[in-house]
């Protein structure tokens, strides 16, 4: 081997020697190392997550708890209030007989389920879930007097959910005064929604009859104007409204059950169709409601007014 030679192959081992010390890949880790980082990584999002949950998640709904039941009753009207979602719970009009001869009731339990429901980005809220508390008793009224009862519904301190159902002792008319307390904030910019699902009850002698008369209607707030989904068919019917709504009445062909809201809805979508089970549903309908926003400084309240 000559001296050229000699030289080259020394150059050639030293530059392997190089590359391996100073640019050769690291091993890889072993499974178990791997999978401790891997834990420490995903805890460490876990905890950032977590993080920005409480500081932006609503407060939760109390879903357990005790129904208490609250009656309010004038002359022509029997109101059934429930604690579970502090709302109406059955309607029952006093005057008139179901096709059996019982008392007409007009919408119960099984058939009605209405409440308040946010978008909320982490989770969405349905008051209708929740158990309110009340301490009101049953009430008869009559003349100018006035049934009242109220349901509360604590969420964290000095934040609650209030309603307010009062019966005056003449008519067919139930208000409810709703308010949200010390929530503005976290609610910011979320569509608060008025649900009413409603399988109309079968009230009246002939369900044939009834059944071509049942729709939902409602009535514009900007252009003064009245419509209402077509009666006359066994198609699913459904219509979105991008406008400000005053009221939306569930009709029968002799019966109605409305809402009627103090400042417009502002906008809403509503559906009917067919009944899927037997013969005690004339038609199945529900509405969605938008509530018109406030100031996230601001606590959200309104009024209802019932017709039944």
């Amino acid at each position: 081997m000559d001296r050229d030679q000699l030289t080259g192959i020394t150059l050639i081992l030293l530059i392997l020697v190089v590359y391996t010390h100073f640019f050769a890949p690291k091993p890889a880790p072993q499974p178990a190392a791997l999978a401790q980082e891997q834990t420490q990584q995903g805890q460490g999002q876990h905890h950032t997550s977590s993080a920005h949950m409480a500081q932006d998640a609503p407060p939760a709904l109390t879903t357990q708890g005790v129904e208490q039941e609250v009656v309010l009753e004038n002359e022509v009207v029997k109101v059934t209030l429930s604690s579970q979602g502090g709302s109406i719970k059955q309607v029952v009009l006093k005057q008139y007989k179901d096709p059996q001869g019982e008392p007409l009731v007009l919408l119960d339990a099984h058939s009605s389920h209405m409440g308040f429901q946010w978008a909320h980005p982490d989770v969405s809220l349905d008051s209708h879930a929740a158990f309110f508390v009340t301490e009101d008793k049953d009430q008869c009224v009559s003349g100018a007097e006035k049934a009242q009862a109220t349901f509360l519904l604590p969420l964290e301190a000095g934040k609650y959910l209030k309603h307010t159902f009062s019966l005056s002792g003449q008519g067919y008319t139930l208000t409810h005064d709703w308010e949200m307390v010390g929530l503005g904030e976290q609610f910011a910019g979320v569509p608060l929604q008025f649900v009413w699902r409603n399988h109309i009850k079968h009230a009246e002698k002939d369900i044939v009859a009834c059944r071509n008369k049942t729709t939902i209607n409602y009535y514009l707030a900007d252009r003064d104007t009245f419509d209402g989904l077509p009666e006359r068919t066994d198609k699913p019917q459904e219509q979105l409204i991008h406008r400000p709504i005053l009221w939306i009445g569930m009709k029968q062909r002799f019966f109605t059950a409305a809402v009627i809201a103090d400042s417009p809805f502002v906008d809403g979508y509503m559906a009917t169709r067919p009944p899927r089970f037997g013969e005690t549903t004339v038609k199945e309908a529900q509405v969605r409601l938008t509530l018109p926003e406030t100031d996230a400084q601001q606590d959200r309240k309104g009024q209802f007014t019932f017709y039944f």
